[in-house]
């Protein structure tokens, strides 16, 4: 990167002025100037040196210097119902955005251009078919390539409704125990038994990559529930009945459930909720935050 002028300017200073600093000077006779500044903005001026005391010096020419691109654009890809949806973040210093595509082994081809928005929507897709995207993001100096990312266009995934299960909350007021169960007729028989019947405690996904293990305590009589094999596998070891997946977290991280734990009780050690009020309320009395739990499917 560089400015250059003619060579018939015999005595030139190459500056490079930023907020009227002066940056950079060659004062050789060099019609070829290669230092530019990452991210600086400016402009070069080529000044003709005087020839004397009386007379002063000259601009020859002046050329704007624009943004250097540095930072490699993020993309993500998605499904949509009417194709292929392609977003980044913006870029400082890019004046526009080229999208490039390709199937297979194919070499990248442009399908489009973006000036000011940082998304674009590939609408020439065929369901069944995977495609591969990158991004470049330019302008008239430089440019950044982003990674390539692929999927497979899937029409019918893209409009099809999230499944969900209802998942009920009961407590036990004799051992203070919350219980969480998507089973109306185990629901039922509890609230038959003395159980209260605390209403909906979140949706679940019917079904997705992180499933919710449940356990229980033969000695104390509790129930645990957690995402994390490693708390499984350990609780197991140290006694507790494995009792398969409860339900499933929501990959989509629609809507947290807190988890709290009560460092004094035996049974109904932990609580769970959709509340943050009610998180910070059972911490403020001695209960231990432990953060997130799980995911339930956000609500409309």
């Amino acid at each position: 990167t560089g400015v250059v002028w003619s060579k018939s300017v015999q005595l030139v200073i190459a500056i490079l002025e930023i907020e009227t600093k002066k940056l950079a000077v060659d004062s050789q006779s060099t019609y070829l100037v290669q230092e530019v500044m990452t991210g600086a903005k400016g402009k070069w001026k080529v000044i003709k040196k005087a020839s004397s005391k009386n007379s002063s010096d000259s601009v020859v020419s002046t050329l704007e210097h624009r943004n250097i691109i540095s930072a490699v654009p993020e993309i993500k890809v998605s499904c949509t119902s009417v194709g292929v949806a392609i977003s980044w973040k913006k870029i400082d210093g890019a004046n526009y955005y080229e999208i490039y595509r390709r199937t297979g082994k194919e070499k990248l081809k442009r399908i489009g251009t973006i000036n000011t928005e940082n998304s674009f929507v590939d609408k020439t897709v065929v369901p069944g078919m995977t495609y591969t995207y990158m991004i470049k993001a330019a302008n008239d100096m430089s440019e950044s390539n982003s990674k390539e990312k692929s999927i497979c266009y899937n029409k019918t995934a893209a409009n099809q409704p999230v499944k969900t299960s209802t998942m009920y909350r009961l407590y036990n007021p004799n051992s203070g125990e919350h219980f969480y169960t998507q089973n109306i007729s185990e629901k039922k028989y509890l609230v038959k038994v003395g159980w209260n019947d605390e209403g909906i405690g979140w949706i679940a996904p019917k079904t997705s990559k992180t499933p919710v293990y449940r356990l229980y305590n033969p000695n104390a009589g509790d129930h645990h529930y957690t995402c994390s094999k490693q708390e499984r596998d350990y609780l197991v070891r140290a006694g507790w009945n494995y009792e398969n997946i409860g339900w499933y977290s929501d990959d989509k991280k629609g809507s947290a459930l807190y988890r709290q734990y009560n460092p004094n009780a035996v049974t109904g050690t932990h609580n769970y909720t959709l509340s943050k009020s009610e998180n910070d309320m059972l911490v403020k009395i001695g209960w231990k935050e432990e953060g997130i739990g799980w995911y339930g499917v956000k609500s409309k």
